[in-house]
C-alpha cells in the first residue's frame, strides 16, 4: 500500500510539484521575508500538477505508440487516475487564481498560454520543422525559463515586500542555471523519442558526455550567482545551503550507476529540486 502511494506521487507528478512549491519558498527566503505557503506557492503546486499530467495524458492520446515508452508505463497503466489529478488539479488552480494580485495575474496567463501552446507544439506532426525543434537546447532553455519565471520572478509580483530589482533578477538567473542543469539528464533519457519527433536536444547535437559537462557549467554559473549574492557575513547560512545544494546535484547528476536506477528521474533529479528548497528555506530559519 505504502509502496503504491509513494508511486502514485512521483508518477502523478506530486513529488515535483513539491519540489517546486519548495523552491518559490526558497525564493521568499532569498528575497529577505518569511517563506510561508500562500496563494501563490499553492498556484504553483498545483499549475506544475495540472500541466505535467496534462502534457503526458495529451502525448499518450495524440501519439499511441508512446503507451509503450518506458517513462508514460504509469500513465497509460493508470489512465483514470490520470484524468482524476488532471481535473482535479485544473478545479483547485482555478480557485486559487482568484486569491492572488491583480499584476500577479497579468503575467501568469500569457505565461500558461505560452506553456501550453509550446507542450502541444511538440506533439503535432505538422510542425516538426519547425525552428524550434530544430535548434539544439531549445526545448530545455524554454523549460528552464518557465520554472525561473514560475518560481522566481513572479514570487516579486505576489508580495508587498521590498526589495531591489537586482535582487530578483539574480535569482531569476540562478534559477535558470539550476533547472537547466537538471533538465539536461532528462534529455539524455528522451533521446531516442525526441530523435523520432523530430527534436533537436542537447545532448543529439553534442552527445550525452558533452551535455552533462554542460549540466555542470551550468550548475557552476548558479553557484557563481550565489557567492555573488550570499558572501556576506549576514548571508553565509544561505551560501552554503548553495554550496551544498549544488554539490549533492553534482554528484547525482554524474554518477553513472544511479542513472541506471528505475527512480533516478522522476524520484532522485526531482528530488534535488526539493533539497534544494528545503536547504534555502532551512537557511533562513536559522540564519534569523
Amino acid at each position: 500500500m505504502l509502496l503504491k502511494l509513494i508511486k502514485f506521487i512521483v508518477n502523478s507528478h506530486i513529488f515535483l510539484a513539491l519540489a517546486a512549491a519548495s523552491i518559490t519558498l526558497a525564493t521568499q527566503a532569498q528575497l529577505g521575508f518569511q517563506p510561508q505557503i500562500d496563494a501563490f506557492v499553492a498556484m504553483i503546486f498545483l499549475a506544475t500538477v495540472f500541466d505535467y499530467n496534462l502534457h503526458r495524458y495529451l502525448t499518450l492520446k495524440s501519439i499511441p505508440e508512446s503507451m509503450q515508452i518506458k517513462k508514460n508505463s504509469w500513465a497509460a497503466g493508470n489512465f483514470s487516475a490520470l484524468k482524476a489529478v488532471i481535473i482535479i488539479s485544473f478545479t483547485l488552480l482555478v480557485s486559487s487564481l482568484f486569491f492572488l494580485r491583480v499584476n500577479t495575474l497579468f503575467l501568469i496567463v500569457p505565461l500558461a498560454t505560452l506553456t501550453l501552446l509550446y507542450s502541444v507544439s511538440y506533439l503535432k506532426n505538422r510542425w516538426n520543422g519547425c525552428w524550434h525543434k530544430r535548434i539544439p537546447g531549445v526545448k530545455t532553455v524554454f523549460l528552464a525559463f518557465i520554472w525561473a519565471a514560475s518560481t522566481a520572478f513572479l514570487v516579486s509580483l505576489s508580495t508587498e515586500n521590498n526589495f531591489t530589482n537586482s535582487d530578483i533578477i539574480l535569482i531569476s538567473f540562478e534559477r535558470f542555471a539550476f533547472i537547466f542543469a537538471i533538465a539536461i539528464p532528462f534529455d539524455i533519457r528522451d533521446m531516442e523519442v525526441d530523435r523520432k519527433s523530430g527534436i533537436n536536444t542537447i545532448p543529439i547535437a553534442f552527445g550525452p558526455a558533452r551535455a552533462i559537462q554542460i549540466s555542470n557549467i551550468s550548475l557552476g554559473i548558479a553557484l557563481v550567482i550565489a557567492i555573488n549574492q550570499y558572501s556576506e557575513i549576514s548571508s553565509l547560512f544561505t551560501l552554503a545551503a548553495f554550496i551544498l545544494s549544488v554539490g549533492i546535484t553534482l554528484i547525482l547528476t554524474n554518477s553513472k550507476k544511479l542513472r541506471a536506477l528505475p527512480c533516478y528521474h522522476n524520484g532522485i533529479l526531482d528530488g534535488c529540486v526539493l533539497l534544494h528548497g528545503i536547504l534555502v528555506v532551512g537557511s533562513y530559519f536559522i540564519q534569523t
